[in-house]
């Protein structure tokens, strides 16, 4: 069984980040992004990541704008270079500081990165030390993600290759489709609804595995690894057939410790 050994700094991160004051003081900004851009490059010490499409031809990204004494602590900057959005915020100034535990509470006010329908990103990469990341309604060709502590959501959304690297926290799809998938989760669940062709290993230290596959058990080869817990695959998904995939697909499965179950359509 893998060791842990980010757990201690997992823990030491959310005591310095835990953030408490009254969320009413953000007020967001919205700006368009004229600039054609084919990537998105995001590293975040902290702040929840949204990225999503409408029916708005143009890319629009929202910001959150900080008080004051919020701005001594955490600064949030992005920039256009080659087709390259790049996003940051800084990381808590004085980590030592009681003053961090008061800043202000970041979970209603995400950066929200919002697509045209049918937009296809090139590549992302995401990177974020402690919050959520959710993808809606929008289509990567490569994507990389990689969370320390936080929640990965994947919502209609379409992967030629996805990457993702879950340190502590859950990964929830809903009709998540990827073409070839490498997923790590050390401490969480990997759940929802998938469609999942051609090659893919999902590996889980510890944690439960429970997916509805929208494909057929007779097209996917799974082989398991199990070391402690069950392993489970049933054919009992009663989805419409005009969303089954007829690609075959291969799915590698390495479990410490956990309970893996897939559940195909009939």
């Amino acid at each position: 069984m893998k060791k842990y050994k980010h757990l201690f700094c997992f823990l030491m991160t959310l005591l310095v980040f835990s953030l408490s004051s009254n969320s009413s003081e953000i007020i967001a900004t919205n700006e368009t992004i004229n600039d054609p851009i084919h990537t998105i490059s995001a590293d975040l010490a902290i702040f929840p990541l949204e990225i999503s499409s409408s029916s708005q031809k143009e890319i629009q990204i929202d910001i959150p704008e900080l008080p004051q004494k919020v701005k001594e602590k955490i600064e949030i900057n992005y920039t256009i270079e080659d087709g390259i959005l790049t996003l940051t915020s800084s990381p808590i100034k004085n980590l030592i500081s009681f003053d961090s535990f008061n800043l202000f509470n970041t979970k209603s006010q995400p950066i929200r990165i919002t697509l045209p329908q049918n937009f296809v990103l090139k590549n992302l990469t995401v990177h974020s030390n402690l919050d959520s990341v959710s993808l809606t309604d929008i289509k990567i060709q490569e994507a990389t993600i990689h969370l320390d502590m936080g929640e990965l959501s994947l919502t209609n959304s379409e992967f030629e290759n996805l990457t993702a690297n879950l340190n502590m926290g859950n990964l929830k799809a809903k009709q998540l489709t990827a073409k070839g998938s490498d997923i790590q989760l050390d401490m969480g669940n990997f759940t929802g609804t998938a469609t999942l062709i051609g090659q893919h290993n999902l590996d889980v230290s510890m944690g439960n595995i429970e997916l509805d596959l929208l494909q057929k058990k007779s097209l996917t080869t799974v082989n398991s690894d199990v070391s402690l817990g069950s392993f489970k695959t049933d054919e009992t998904l009663d989805a419409q057939s005009s969303i089954i995939t007829e690609d075959p697909s291969t799915i590698t499965l390495e479990v410490d410790m956990g309970n893996v179950t897939l559940n195909f359509s009939k």
